[in-house]
């Protein structure tokens, strides 16, 4: 079976922050019901929160296919390049001054204010695994880096 091959355009559309996946969902849904060049829907990591990618023909298939779609605040009518956005959505590995053996304190969430020990790093899934100086929270957590910091 051959791959089949695409000459699209990517087009960024704005969404509600954290409504990405519902509004991929529902553009699809609206594209496979029509006959509108829509090749792919991109929904990029968490921290890139507002935005999702449409690769079609054409500006008027997006908007056709978006039409309705509660969450999309609007399209952006020039297109991207794949170059353009291979650093938005290529995998990112964000070095962390955080390492093993670290005092830490948790400074969002629900632990906010706890501290404790980094026992493990987890720099691809950008989280650390930590120890809690509190008695009450007895097993090891695995927190997001973006959640702590170095005491």
């Amino acid at each position: 079976m051959e791959e089949e091959k695409t000459t699209g355009n990517i087009f960024t559309v704005r969404i509600i922050g954290g409504r990405e996946e519902m509004a991929a969902k529902l553009i699809r849904s609206h594209a496979r019901m029509s006959d509108h060049p829509v090749y792919s829907i991109i929904v990029p990591e968490k921290e890139m929160k507002g935005y999702i990618f449409v690769e079609a023909g054409n500006l008027g298939a997006v908007k056709r296919v978006v039409e309705g779609v509660k969450p999309v605040k609007s399209v952006m009518s020039d297109p991207s390049t794949p170059d353009e956005l291979k650093d938005l959505l290529g995998p990112k590995i964000v070095p962390s001054s955080i390492g093993k053996g670290d005092k830490i304190r948790i400074v969002g969430g629900g632990l906010r204010g706890r501290e404790g020990k980094v026992i493990e790093t987890k720099p691809e899934e950008r989280e650390i695994v930590m120890e809690v100086d509190d008695p009450a929270v007895p097993a090891p957590l695995t927190i997001s880096t973006e959640e702590v910091e170095r005491k």
